[in-house]
């Protein structure tokens, strides 16, 4: 049912505000940051994984900028809707990197990167037309708070028992050294599991903890804490996914940006502190002439979107695009390679077939359909985005928010089908559709509402 009653989990369209002077100069902080990162640390170290950087020509540079400028003058300057957050994630990770790493990378016998840069950043811009316009007020009748919650917690202790069953239960402490050596041996598992296995770990890594979590730290429950925790300490410990153990640390900053105003979960201070961010690990490693830092938090969390989303381009422009091929038409499609694109980008330009070279929905859009595939995609996450505000209305706005978070997250390093399917978007769109509404309200109430009245 569509209503068009709005609720304290979700804003009208005229309500978005862009970010200001503060925030816009902000931003440019963060670019700046970013160059130095790669400047100083990354490129000098990781050259051999195409981290090269060169002296761009002015020309270059002042389209690079207007580019980068025109995407971030798009940016909301509060938090109104919940998938504000995941816009905000998107361009600290994926479009602020591109613009960076596509500028200052060596581009000798490779295609020049502005088609794929400027088509990024209208994309980008066009995205934002959504935040103009109310969304529809889509009512579900609630779950009670009860009947939610013992579902919730039906669903995870089934999800962990499932994979306990399948992969056995091994909780530790795994360093970041490590993690490799443990998501090898759960690749090399999941040859023999059912194909449902994936999706459940995705599930609970990326919703069904982060659910328990968010609720948690806004509601300030010890008991959801330790349990969300918890779960996904042991979906770490078995796959050696670092984002689920980061989510922890976000989701945790982002519930204390926004403690005392919920719409200061994204704004300068969420880009002011990740500007800083970066400039301290550059200094910390660039003065003890270490790299683990921004190897770590730099380079595998921002600057690797850039590196990978050329590749992406550079090798989709010269050789057959995909159209899926390798995924939901694959039935249909004559896919032209043995491997799928992540697989293939991780041969041809780091020398290892195993290796899955993730770059973001964009990028997987272009290999797929070219710099059309890129349009289609913005339009598609656009429609995904209005559904997610128009379910969150009567529901709270930080924990709406959080509970996009991670599948938000996921935005950056995999296609818009995969973030849908196998990393939870979808899920969390359901979860949020039956999640008790917020604030106390009387069955005549809720009756009302879901008269459209």
């Amino acid at each position: 049912m569509v209503s068009q009653h709005v609720g304290k989990g979700s804003c009208s369209g005229p309500q978005y505000r862009r970010v200001g002077i503060a925030g816009f100069v902000l931003t440019l902080a963060y670019g700046t940051s970013l160059v130095a990162a790669y400047v100083l640390v990354i490129a000098p170290a990781f050259g051999y994984e195409g981290y090269t950087a060169i002296v761009p020509n002015l020309g270059t540079v002042l389209v690079f900028v207007v580019s980068y400028i025109a995407a971030a003058s798009q940016l909301p300057a509060r938090l109104t809707r919940p998938s504000q957050l995941a816009y905000w994630i998107l361009f600290l990770l994926v479009v602020a990197p591109v613009h960076v790493t596509m500028a200052l990378v060596d581009n000798v016998d490779r295609p020049n990167p502005l088609p794929f840069v400027l088509t990024l950043s209208l994309s980008f811009m066009a995205l934002s037309l959504i935040y103009r316009i109310s969304p529809p007020g889509i009512v579900v009748p609630p779950a009670t708070a009860q009947a939610f919650w013992v579902v919730m917690t039906l669903l995870t202790v089934g999800g962990l028992s499932y994979f306990a069953i399948t992969f056995g239960v091994q909780f530790r402490v795994v360093s970041f050294d490590d993690v490799y050596d443990v998501r090898r041996d759960y690749t090399d598992s999941l040859k023999d599991v059912n194909p449902v296995g994936p999706y459940i770990v995705g599930w609970i890594g990326y919703v069904l903890g982060p659910a328990l979590l968010a609720t948690g730290l806004v509601r300030r429950s010890p008991l959801l804490l330790v349990a969300g925790g918890a779960v996904q300490l042991l979906i770490y410990s078995l796959t050696g996914f670092k984002s689920v153990m980061v989510s922890i640390l976000l989701l945790a900053v982002l519930a204390q940006l926004s403690r005392r105003f919920p719409e200061g979960m994204v704004g300068p201070r969420l880009v002011g502190y990740t500007a800083v961010g970066v400039g301290l690990i550059t200094f910390l490693d660039f003065v003890s002439d270490g790299v683990a830092l921004s190897s770590l938090f730099v380079r595998r969390l921002m600057l690797s979107a850039g590196i990978n989303s050329y590749n992406y381009y550079d090798y989709f422009a010269r050789n057959p695009k995909v159209h899926l091929g390798h995924s939901v038409l694959a039935e249909i499609v004559d896919y032209p390679y043995q491997v799928s694109p992540a697989h293939l980008i991780g041969e041809v330009y780091y020398g290892n077939s195993e290796m899955s070279a993730n770059a973001n929905i964009w990028a997987d859009a272009y290999a797929n359909f070219g710099l059309a595939g890129m349009i289609l995609c913005t339009v598609l996450l656009g429609g995904v985005f209005i559904v997610y505000d128009g379910l969150a209305q009567q529901r709270d706005l930080r924990i709406s928010a959080l509970l996009i978070a991670l599948p938000g997250f996921t935005l950056c390093n995999s296609g818009l089908l995969t973030s849908l399917l196998t990393h939870g978007l979808l899920l969390a769109m359901v979860v949020l559709a039956f999640m008790p509404w917020s604030g106390p309200r009387t069955r005549s109430q809720q009756s009302r509402v879901l008269a459209g009245e």
